[in-house]
């Protein structure tokens, strides 16, 4: 029998349910407009697919790399596999539709349980819905879809279930639903370490109070006895038996953790410090910031309530947070119930006039004036760039950020299947894997090894060795993409650009447009198409740095120059390097 004292009686929120309803639905309408943006540049969602439509067509989880030329056969371990499933079947069958959808529902699914869990602690629906507010603007940065939202999604509900039996003392039998959580978390997202960390805080919590049921008293925290003890004990176990049920077992997490010490991961945006200048006085920052604030106040509520959950809790995911900018959302998320009713906590017991219990009609119509302004200012991404991101309202992909057109030239004329051995950046390795089912890439976001990623580095900035490695991988064409090439000139003579526009010998340009430009191998396989699509003297290269050639041409060979300029109006009238070419030697055309 657990020895507890009298539950202090949690105040009554007193509110019509039609306001209540009225604002939550709002609430949602908010979020389901903030999670709905445009994939902009992020390709990870197409290597996910690709790796579902794989798995389902081949009925096996691979465990070495499959899409990749260079890293053909090295270990890769797709953890995320059932994430990948679900995603591509649901996209197979009625697309970016619905991907979308189930974005909203696990959005609204972790919002909603959030609010549960307030309304338990007697906040009132105004305040609630606020601070849901606030946290939708300090995590926007990590929505969307992406396996990570049942991360975010088994937090809260971890964090619940916990939060049920220790406060509200809830049976201890609804915790058995912990392992199968566990069990489906460990096929979708390594973000299960994390929510293991959580359940561990919880059983040492446990364990500290339990050891010193007899000093402390405490009269909202449930004290555990020995059977309850054993039952958490049971559940620890059968999660971590849960956590192995996965293909790969223990080296799925050995894999996992190793990926975390690679060098690459300094220069990935999300790999970032969140004190990283890029993100200094960004909105979602303030945020995070303001509840590694929130530390102080549950501390003051943890010792007074002697709640070892909370007080173990916060400060370790506080630090783990500190690793990187993606770990912020965790944070946020994991610590929100806590800094919220310990901010009540504190108001209530120094008898301040306001606390977050009562429900004031001023604080009703301020919560759904600033969810109503903040859907308006949604389809002008106005809301976005308040947080601090170029987001851009809508669904499906962000052309200007993918190489739509070069990509379809490829498949038009069939260059991933002339040629064997692409070359293109690490951003844009998934889309040409979803692309090109059956077709190799250079590289892709899965993040495979740092050999690889300083590889394509060393080619992309024609750093020493750059064309031993072109030769060692049999490179035989480049896709290259920059979604602001048109405005960076040094992008053209200062990359790889130079050495395939000078090399006219062994390269020819096929295809470019404000974004792209797509280089073929001089060889025999490719005879056909450098001869019909070669562009000899209207590039971009030579618009900033061929002055000679240019030059030359109108003086010699000025039909052929025309032809390229009418061929390029056909494919692209509205093409900015085009307008910017027949400014600069138009006259010397007429």
């Amino acid at each position: 029998m657990s020895v507890s004292k009298k539950k202090v009686k949690r105040p009554e929120v007193k509110i019509s349910k039609v306001y209540e309803y009225l604002l939550l639905f709002i609430f949602a309408v908010f979020v389901i407009m903030l999670s709905t943006t445009m994939l902009n540049g992020e390709d990870d969602l197409f290597w996910h697919m690709a790796t579902g439509r794989f798995i389902v067509e081949n009925k096996y989880i691979p465990h070495t790399d499959v899409f990749g030329h260079v890293t053909d056969g090295m270990q890769w371990i797709p953890f995320e596999w059932l994430w990948d499933t679900v995603i591509y079947s649901v996209y197979s069958i009625i697309g970016f539709t619905g991907l979308y959808v189930v974005t909203y529902i696990l959005v609204i699914l972790i919002f909603y349980l959030l609010y549960l869990v307030l309304k338990k602690f007697g906040i009132s629906t105004s305040i609630s819905i606020l601070s849901l507010f606030i946290i939708a603007l300090g995590i926007k940065y990590r929505i969307g879809i992406k396996p990570q939202m049942i991360s975010y999604l088994f937090f809260v509900l971890v964090i619940k279930l916990i939060s049920d039996y220790k406060y509200f003392s809830v049976d201890i039998k609804k915790l058995y639903y912990i392992p199968l959580i566990f069990l489906v978390w460990a096929n979708v997202h390594m973000g299960v370490i994390a929510g293991f960390g959580i359940w561990g805080i919880f059983l040492i919590s446990e364990i500290w109070s339990y050891k010193n049921r007899n000093i402390f008293k405490s009269t909202n925290i449930k004290i555990p006895d020995i059977k309850s003890l054993k039952t958490i004990g049971i559940i620890t176990v059968l999660s971590l038996l849960a956590m192995l049920i996965n293909p790969n077992h223990i080296n799925t997490y050995i894999y996992s953790f190793s990926h975390t010490g690679m060098k690459m991961l300094d220069y990935i945006y999300e790999w970032f410090s969140p004190f990283h200048q890029n993100f200094s006085g960004k909105l979602f920052i303030i945020i995070y910031i303001i509840f590694l604030a929130g530390i102080i106040p549950v501390l003051y509520y943890s010792f007074k309530q002697k709640d070892y959950f909370a007080l173990i809790l916060l400060p370790v995911f506080a630090v783990y947070s500190l690793r990187a900018v993606r770990f912020t959302t965790d944070y946020i998320l994991i610590s929100a119930l806590f800094v919220i009713i310990s901010l009540n906590y504190f108001f209530t017991s120094k008898k301040y006039s306001f606390n977050f219990s009562r429900e004031r009609k001023p604080v009703l119509i301020i919560a759904a004036i600033v969810l109503l302004s903040s859907i308006i200012s949604v389809p002008g991404n106005g809301i976005f760039r308040f947080i601090g991101f170029n987001s851009a309202f809508g669904t499906g992909i962000y052309e200007p950020t993918f190489p739509v057109k070069m990509v379809n030239f490829i498949r038009e004329n069939k260059i991933n299947e002339i040629g064997k051995h692409p070359y293109q950046l690490v951003d844009n390795g998934g889309y040409f894997l979803w692309n090109f089912p059956g077709s190799k890439n250079f590289i892709d976001s899965r993040n495979l090894n740092d050999s690889i990623y300083f590889t394509q580095q060393k080619i992309r900035d024609r750093k020493s060795g750059y064309l031993e490695a072109i030769n060692e991988y049999k490179i035989d064409y480049f896709m290259l993409f920059n979604p602001l090439m048109v405005n960076d000139n040094k992008f053209q003579g200062q990359s790889l650009i130079l050495y395939l526009s000078a090399d006219t010998t062994n390269w020819s340009l096929v295809y470019w447009d404000d974004q792209s430009q797509l280089f073929v191998k001089k060889n025999n396989e490719f005879k056909e198409i450098v001869s019909k699509y070669n562009y000899k003297y209207v590039t971009p290269y030579n618009m900033y740095y061929g002055k000679t050639v240019l030059d030359k041409a109108i003086k010699e060979d000025k039909q052929a120059l025309q032809n390229e300029i009418q061929r390029k109006r056909n494919e692209e009238p509205s093409s900015s390097f085009l307008n910017a070419f027949l400014q600069l030697y138009g006259k010397g055309l007429q």
